[in-house]
C-alpha cells in the first residue's frame, strides 16, 4: 500500500529491504527462546524484566517449538537463525502471531518459542533465555522514496524521531 501510494507512512516489522521505501528503525530487538515452567531450564531463566542467561540454540534440540506462519517477518528470522546455527527444532505447531504463540506455550502446548525479549509483560509464569549470537527483530518507519512528505507527516516523524528512546 506504501508502493502503491495509498499510504504515506507506515510502521512495521521489517526483515528485509523493500524497494523504494525509506527505513527509519525504531527498535532493533533480541529475539530469546520463552519457556514455560516445566522446562528444564526453568530455574535459570530470567523473568520479563531481567536479564535472561546466555545458552546456545542447541541447548534447546529436544523442546518442541511453537513457531510463526511462514513469510511472517519473525519466522523468516528465526528461520535463517535455525539454518545458519544448523539446528533443525521440532516443531510443534506454527501460528499467526507472537502473541498466539506466547499463549499456547502458556497453555501447555509445545516447550518453547522465540520472540523479543520482554515482548508481553502479561505472560508473567514464562521466562527467557538469550541465544549465541542471537538474531534481532526490527520495527521500522517506512515511507515512499521521492515523495515530499506533507506538514503532519513531517510533524509526525519529527515527533517520533525525538522520542526515539522511549521506544
Amino acid at each position: 500500500e506504501l508502493q502503491n501510494n495509498e499510504l504515506d507512512l507506515c510502521i512495521v516489522a521489517t526483515g528485509s529491504d523493500y524497494l523504494d521505501v525509506i527505513r527509519t528503525p525504531l527498535t532493533n530487538e533480541e529475539i530469546c527462546v520463552a519457556i514455560t515452567e516445566n522446562h528444564p531450564l526453568y530455574k535459570n531463566a530470567a523473568p520479563y524484566d531481567q536479564k535472561p542467561p546466555c545458552y546456545p540454540i542447541n541447548a534447546f534440540q529436544n523442546d518442541s517449538f511453537i513457531l510463526l506462519k511462514k513469510k511472517a517477518v519473525l519466522r523468516e528470522i528465526t528461520d535463517q537463525f535455525f539454518e545458519k546455527a544448523a539446528f533443525t527444532p521440532n516443531f510443534a505447531m506454527d501460528t499467526p502471531t507472537i502473541h498466539t504463540a506466547l499463549l499456547m506455550l502458556s497453555g501447555g502446548i509445545g516447550t518453547a518459542t522465540l520472540c523479543p525479549k520482554g515482548y508481553d509483560a502479561s505472560f508473567s509464569k514464562l521466562r527467557y533465555i538469550a541465544l549465541d549470537n542471537p538474531p534481532f527483530y526490527s520495527v521500522s518507519i517506512c515511507r515512499r522514496v521521492g515523495a515530499s512528505p506533507s506538514k503532519s507527516l513531517s510533524f509526525i516523524l519529527n515527533l517520533i524521531e525525538e522520542n526515539k528512546w522511549q521506544y
